[in-house]
């Protein structure tokens, strides 16, 4: 299954993978390198959602409902970190890092056009979490 597929898998291919799927447990002990390994991009974004317990447990929530894996064949490889932790000082921290490079000839052919959606995306992704938290902060205020 191709990020861009002129043809549709077949609802069996696409229930085996989502079968697949549902067995994999993320693990977060390895930390991401500071400087990308040769061949790789590396990137994050971080924002600052708010502060206290609140906040966190609207960020993790909207967190849990929202998640991310390369489909087979996918057009780029590499690891992607989303993380809402709480610092030190109370603050909520949403971070996004990731490490990834073409893995299809198409996607190295049209790496300018890659490389702009993944910014596309660093910006849409910490916006749409802090509406989600928002939301979700709202929510409870009218419980």
């Amino acid at each position: 299954m191709s990020l861009i597929s002129l043809r549709r898998p077949s609802d069996a291919a696409l229930a085996d993978w989502l079968a697949r799927q549902r067995d994999v447990r993320p693990s977060f002990e390895a930390p991401l390198p500071d400087v990308a390994p040769p061949g790789f991009d590396l990137d994050s974004c971080r924002l600052e959602l708010g502060a206290g317990p609140a906040v966190f447990a609207a960020a993790r929530d909207a967190l849990r409902r929202w998640a991310h894996c390369d489909m087979p064949d996918h057009a780029e490889c590499g690891v992607e970190r989303f993380e809402v932790r709480a610092e030190r000082d109370g603050g909520v921290v949403f971070e996004i890092r990731a490490v990834s490079r073409p893995a299809r000839w198409w996607a190295a052919a049209g790496r300018p056009l890659v490389r702009a959606a993944q910014a596309q995306f660093r910006r849409d992704s910490p916006a749409a979490l802090l509406r989600a938290v928002r939301a979700g902060l709202a929510a409870q205020a009218r419980a």
